[in-house]
């Protein structure tokens, strides 16, 4: 269970960040991280944020198995397939 604080700015939280690369992965496909954290900082959220948690978010994200990583370094949606057993 994942207990959430009282807090003002609840876009500055790593769940707020993981779901908006999360959002944008899955509309947009893969990308590298680099790039990911232009386009995050940039265009989507309009603001400069720290590197290390924009790291934090990719890691939630990969250890919930929502999000993983290619040969060439992207990061990309992670789609579980079925058994039809």
């Amino acid at each position: 269970m994942i207990l959430l604080d009282r807090n003002n700015h609840p876009q500055n939280t790593v769940y707020y960040l993981s779901a908006v690369i999360y959002g944008y992965l899955k509309k947009n496909g893969s990308l590298g991280l680099i790039d990911l954290y232009k386009e995050i900082s940039e265009k989507i959220l309009k603001q400069k944020i720290n590197f290390e948690f924009l790291l934090l978010a990719v890691d939630f994200l990969y250890l919930i198995e929502k999000v993983n990583v290619n040969d060439k370094g992207d990061i990309y949606v992670y789609k579980k397939y079925k058994d039809n057993k």
